[in-house]
């Protein structure tokens, strides 16, 4: 009999820190609503330093960092993020309002893309599939 099911890359047990890096305190703020209630702390910041200070202090579970910061860009955080061997780990979503920016990204370390203007919906579903990969027939 074959089954699907699926095996999450969340990490297991408790409550999952996910970091949020963007000049956009309004991103931010919407990040912080798609995932109320989920299990997770949210902790957001506006620049990349701030950003990677936090990740040192408390590494993430989990990125949404945008492309475009004013003290760095998003891909310098991301290639800092990937040489860090305690944080290479964690899935990383880019945020970004362009849309050449995609193809490119895909192979610098980063799990998905999410493309500005960003919804709940949108953040939720790219949140899932990075911690969730799709279902797989197992063979019972």
């Amino acid at each position: 009999m074959k089954r699907k099911t699926n095996s999450p890359r969340r990490p297991a047990g408790g409550v999952k820190r996910v970091l949020v890096v963007d000049r956009d305190s309004g991103t931010s703020t919407l990040c912080r609503a798609a995932l109320a209630g989920k299990d997770c702390i949210v902790e957001t910041h506006t620049s990349a330093v701030a950003a990677i200070t936090a990740a040192r202090r408390h590494p993430p579970d989990l990125v949404l960092v945008s492309l475009q910061l004013g003290d760095a860009s998003g891909a310098e955080v991301v290639e800092w993020l990937r040489s860090t061997p305690e944080l290479q780990a964690a899935p990383i979503i880019a945020l970004t309002a362009m849309a050449d920016d995609y193809g490119r990204l895909l192979g610098s370390g980063i799990a998905t893309v999410l493309r500005k203007p960003l919804t709940i919906a949108a953040i939720r579903r790219a949140v899932r599939g990075v911690w969730l990969p799709p279902a797989t027939e197992v063979t019972l």
